[in-house]
């Protein structure tokens, strides 16, 4: 092994990342996802371990009881020889190409385990993983759960598409302060080894989440995107709402529910919709899916389209009551709308 060491010390620190205070608020207006925020310069020693930069390595810093071992991905069996054999670990996945196309993907585990066993198999060459580790009990079971789930809060507030499905937790994860150090150092670590993904989106932040959950699964409600926008009111099965005076429409197309922009939306919360379906609603509000209705103090209106899991889960949001599937109703395209309309399978 050759070790190649690029210390960087005070006087020539590692570049941080952007980041804040977990209770700043951006130009959004929502809280800033930033984890930690570094009190000092972040020195790091990248150590080469078999040649290129890009092969294998290691990368660490004095300030923490953190280190991270970086590869292509395909070498990550050769990354194990590295590895306490009882350690937990939290890996980071990620092509490293310019311009790809291919969403990161988080995880935890210890080392018996394979990295990446969700995966689709069409991972690009250029990808890599980036594992992080610490001596003694730093990363037990717990720890290591919590900074996975962290990565995947943070990457989804930032609007970074991730191939994770899930996230531990589900809603319920809750900022620890004692751990925050750790999440911090984790980051500046991913950010020397080459994974930058969470520094760019902060430093072109969006002004609207596209992601909206309150549960394990991330993709709950999701904005529609620019081809959805086109496709599924020319392909889908359209509806309409036919509950009391409110007026929106939707589609159902490739097994989800999508309501188009323009619906109404109650903003009274009836006490028989469940908690998470209240928490959603609060999400919408907070997050300015919705936007007030000049002179209407009882309705606000949805400002941008988005998917969901059924007709059911949207009625309920939109009218802060518990409808069923039969809230909806069969609509016909406007007559402006051109193409094929066929009936796309309900899902459950």
């Amino acid at each position: 092994m050759t070790e190649h060491p690029l210390q960087q010390d005070e006087a020539d620190p590692v570049k941080p990342p952007v980041q804040s205070s977990p209770n700043e608020t951006t130009a959004s207006g929502r809280n800033d996802p930033a984890p930690y925020a570094l009190e000092r310069p972040f020195a790091a020693t990248t150590i080469y371990l078999d040649g290129p930069p890009a092969g294998l390595r290691r990368i660490e810093s004095w300030g923490s009881r953190l280190s991270l071992f970086a590869g292509p991905y395909a070498d990550a069996g050769r990354l194990r020889a590295f590895l306490d054999s009882a350690a937990y670990v939290v890996y980071a996945i990620a092509d490293r190409a310019p311009g790809s196309d291919q969403p990161p993907y988080f995880g935890h585990s210890d080392k018996e385990r394979r990295w990446g066993d969700r995966l689709p198999p069409e991972i690009k060459d250029t990808t890599q993983i980036y594992i992080l580790t610490a001596d003694g009990g730093t990363l037990d079971k717990v720890m290591a759960s919590y900074i996975e789930a962290r990565f995947i809060q943070i990457c989804t507030d930032l609007n970074i598409k991730l191939l994770n499905s899930a996230r531990p937790y589900g809603g319920g994860l809750r900022v620890r302060a004692e751990a925050e150090q750790l999440v911090g150092h984790a980051e500046m670590l991913l950010h020397a080894a080459g994974f930058t993904l969470i520094d760019d989106a902060r430093r072109t932040p969006a002004t609207v989440r596209r992601r909206l959950s309150v549960t394990a699964d991330l993709d709950e409600m999701v904005v529609m995107t620019e081809t959805e926008a086109i496709a599924v009111p020319r392909e889908g099965e359209r509806f309409r709402l036919s509950h009391r005076d409110l007026k929106a429409d939707a589609c159902r197309w490739n097994g989800s529910f999508y309501v188009l922009p323009g619906a109404d939306y109650v903003r009274r919360t009836r006490t028989s919709l469940s908690d998470d379906h209240r928490r959603r609603r609060e999400l919408m509000e907070t997050e300015k899916w919705v936007a007030a209705v000049p002179g209407a103090k009882d309705k606000m209106t949805l400002q941008l389209g988005f998917r969901c899991r059924s007709g059911a889960f949207a009625a309920k949001l939109l009218s802060g009551e518990k409808l069923d599937e039969d809230a909806w109703l069969a609509a016909r395209a406007p007559a402006n709308d051109s193409g094929p309309s066929p009936s796309c399978e309900d899902q459950a």
